[in-house]
């Protein structure tokens, strides 16, 4: 399970600062019905969470609206799902209306809730399906819209071979920046990009975030909207497992070192973690009570966790 100048600097400030006020409208009243202990929770046993096993959640608290991605065991089928919360209880997954036809997985909602970023192996115009590349929807008055294909970081270079050719984990932050990570040459174990938006057609090397996983699997990431706090997953220590591990931006625009989540860790695997916009809930896959190749979803409270990280 596993990426100024100065007015463009202030422009940033302003809109985290817009963001920040806007999500902690958006969350009320209704997503205070979202609740979670300070112990992870498994959610909606059952209905939710089942044998087939689930990942990668991407909660909406504006719609109370859970994205997630469900698998069956032994089989390479992933599929994007979505769940409502409503009257207190989660409804019945629905397949989404985009996907079920092709391998689609690792749902991230742009800060907005207006664009939904996915990683598939779908074919494109010039692509035979046979690589994993990032697709986006974007919202309408009907629901979603038809997947568009990312071609800039979905092209590898010429010299990239077969295994190279993936893309995976896209992430997006409050200035539209995208993330993915790949196993594009010359960084075979592994690494983070970036494209900058709108079209996303230049991709560069991502330089400046920690990268846990020890170039072993793909290091999902997770940035709050405020851009002070990366989720990723990791390499546990002492374990083939992975862990959550999380970092802090500072006022200098570095961030710190990346260090475990506590809590939330355990001797099985951990990964694909979710913050709530207002950030008072935690969301992650683990396949503790389950078999390695599977898992389920799990939501804690923030209120003892070290994220999201503080503004001071």
């Amino acid at each position: 399970m596993t990426y100024m100048r100065l007015s463009v600097l202030l422009a940033l400030t302003v809109l985290w600062g817009g963001l920040e006020n806007t999500y902690a409208q958006d969350a009320a009243p209704d997503a205070s019905r979202i609740t979670a202990s300070e112990t992870p929770t498994l959610i909606a046993p059952g209905v939710v969470s089942t044998a087939m096993g689930e990942f990668n959640p991407a909660l909406d608290l504006r719609r109370n609206e859970l994205y997630f991605m469900r698998r069956t065991p032994g089989q390479f089928d992933y599929t994007l799902y979505v769940s409502r919360f409503e009257g207190a209880r989660w409804s019945e997954p629905e397949v989404v209306s985009f996907s079920g036809q092709y391998r689609d997985d690792a749902p991230y909602l742009s800060p907005d809730g207006q664009q939904l970023f996915f990683d598939s192996r779908r074919p494109a115009d010039g692509f035979d399906g046979t690589s994993i590349s990032l697709w986006r929807v974007v919202r309408d008055s009907l629901g979603w819209s038809e997947p568009e294909f990312l071609r800039g970081p979905s092209v590898s270079a010429p010299e990239t071979d077969k295994d190279g050719e993936d893309e995976f984990g896209p992430a997006v932050d409050a200035t539209g920046t995208l993330h993915f990570y790949s196993f594009r040459r010359p960084f075979r174990g592994g690494a983070r990009y970036i494209a900058q938006p709108e079209a996303y057609e230049e991709v560069e090397l991502e330089r400046t975030l920690p990268d846990p996983s020890a170039q072993t699997f793909v290091s999902y990431l997770y940035l709050s909207p405020d851009g002070r706090t990366a989720i990723m997953d990791g390499l546990a220590s002492g374990r083939r497992d992975s862990d959550l591990y999380f970092s802090c931006r500072g006022a200098s625009g570095t961030w710190s070192a990346p260090r475990p989540l506590p809590v939330v860790n355990t001797n099985a695997s951990e990964g694909g973690g979710w913050l709530t916009a207002d950030g008072s809930l935690l969301l992650f896959g683990s396949s503790r009570n389950a078999t390695r190749d599977s898992g389920n979803l799990y939501m804690v409270s923030t209120s003892s966790l070290p994220v999201p990280c503080s503004t001071e």
